[in-house]
C-alpha cells in the first residue's frame, strides 16, 4: 500500500515514510509523488507556468508540480538530500507555494482547533512564535491543523495542512525527524475536510499591546500576511482579495509582545481568555 498524506484538502500519494499512512475523506485533488536523482548540479530558481511550478534549491532538491491533468504530479530531483528530506521539503515549503494552482490562498500562519471545535488562525512573521504557541495550545488539548501555511478558499474556509509540525527544538522534547533546523512531528489526528474559521490572532513583536481590530484593520493585516505574495501574483489576485475580505469579517485580535514576555504559555493563556 502506498503511503498517503492529507494536505490542504487533497492527498499526496507515494511518500517515503509509513508514519503518514492517513487516507483523507473526499479529497479535492490527488498528487502523485515520485523522486529521481538529479542529473546535473542544481541552481536556486523558480519558474511559474499556467498550471505548473518549478522550484529548485542549490545542493538540495528541485521540484516540479504539474496540475494540467489528474492526478496531479510532483517530481523531486534529489541534489544532495535523502528522499525523506526532499518529501518533507515538499510538504512544508514547496506545496504551500503551489496552493494558488489548487484554488487556495496561503496565509503565513498556523491554525488550531479548540476543544469546542472553533478554528483559529495564528498569523505572524517568521520567528514570532507561531509554531511554539500552537504547540503550547496542543499541549492543552487543542488540535494542530496547519503549520506555517493556512490555506483558505474564497469563503475563508480552512483546508488543513499536512499532518506535520515543524518547530525549533525545546528542552525536554525528544528529537524526531529533522527539516533544516527544526524538529518535525507527525499528528495523525488532523481533520482533513475544509473548516470554517472562527477567529484570527495576529502575533507581532513590540511593546505589549492586545486589542480587537476593526474590519478595515483586520483586512489590512490579512493582506499583509499572505504567504509568498510574489508567487503566482496575477493568478491569485481575485481569490486573495475575496478570502482576506471574508476573513476580516471574523473577530481578529492583535497580540503584540516582547521576546521573553512570559513566553508561549502567557500568549496561550491570553488566546484562551479571548476564545472563552
Amino acid at each position: 500500500m502506498l503511503n498517503v498524506a492529507p494536505a490542504f484538502g487533497g492527498r499526496v500519494v507515494g511518500l517515503p515514510w509509513p508514519e503518514l499512512l492517513i487516507e483523507p475523506e473526499s479529497p479535492r485533488f490527488t498528487i502523485d509523488w515520485r523522486s529521481t536523482e538529479a542529473v546535473n548540479s542544481l541552481q536556486t530558481s523558480r519558474t511559474e507556468g499556467d498550471k505548473t511550478l518549478f522550484v529548485s534549491w542549490e545542493q538540495y532538491a528541485a521540484y516540479e508540480i504539474d496540475t494540467s491533468r489528474e492526478p496531479f504530479c510532483a517530481v523531486a530531483s534529489l541534489g544532495g538530500v535523502s528522499e525523506t528530506q526532499a518529501a518533507l521539503g515538499f510538504l512544508i515549503s514547496v506545496l504551500p507555494l503551489a496552493l494558488p494552482l489548487l484554488h487556495l490562498e496561503p496565509l503565513h500562519g498556523a491554525a488550531v482547533q479548540n476543544r469546542h471545535g472553533g478554528v483559529y488562525l495564528l498569523l505572524g512573521d517568521s520567528g514570532v512564535g507561531k509554531s511554539t504557541i500552537a504547540n503550547e495550545l496542543h499541549d492543552r488539548g487543542w488540535l494542530l491543523l496547519s503549520d506555517d501555511a493556512c490555506a483558505l478558499d474564497a469563503e475563508a474556509q480552512l483546508s488543513p495542512g499536512p499532518p506535520v509540525h515543524a518547530m525549533r527544538a525545546r528542552p525536554g522534547r525528544p528529537d524526531g525527524m529533522r527539516y533544516v533546523d527544526k524538529n518535525v512531528s507527525v499528528f495523525p489526528e488532523i481533520p482533513t475536510a475544509p473548516l470554517p474559521v472562527a477567529g484570527v490572532f495576529v502575533l507581532e513583536r513590540g511593546e505589549r499591546r492586545t486589542e480587537q481590530l476593526d474590519q478595515r484593520a483586520a483586512l489590512s493585516c490579512a493582506l499583509s500576511y499572505v504567504r509568498a505574495p510574489e508567487v503566482f501574483k496575477a493568478l491569485r489576485r481575485d481569490l486573495q482579495l475575496h478570502a482576506c475580505a471574508e476573513l476580516a469579517g471574523r473577530p481578529t485580535v492583535l497580540i503584540r509582545y516582547e521576546a521573553g514576555d512570559g513566553g508561549s504559555a502567557r500568549i496561550a493563556d491570553e488566546i484562551e481568555g479571548w476564545v472563552g
